[in-house]
């Protein structure tokens, strides 16, 4: 089982904000990144439904063994994501 505490220290060492969102944890990669175990930008989590469906420490767990591998550059030459937030991606292999 995982602490907010220790969860929030991985969060802190990936320089990465989780959000709660009405039973719903969001950790979005840096900018130009995704996360290496789902090679996504961002991990999600409903935590809340059905109603009471996960405690927090098993939350924060399953969110941290995703986070396990930390980050890796997004080299996605078609990525929305990227392109939103003003990087541009026509020129990676």
């Amino acid at each position: 089982m995982t602490t907010k505490q220790q969860f929030m220290a991985r969060c802190n060492e990936l320089a990465v904000t989780p959000e709660d969102n009405n039973g719903v944890l969001y950790v979005e990669a840096p900018i130009g990144f995704v996360w290496q175990a789902t090679e996504t930008h961002e991990l999600t989590l409903s935590y809340d439904y059905p109603r009471g469906a996960w405690r927090m420490a098993d939350a924060y767990t399953a969110l941290l063994e995703d986070m396990e591998g930390g980050v890796i550059p997004c080299t996605s030459r078609d990525c929305d994501w990227c392109e939103d937030n003003g990087i541009d991606t026509s020129e990676r292999e």
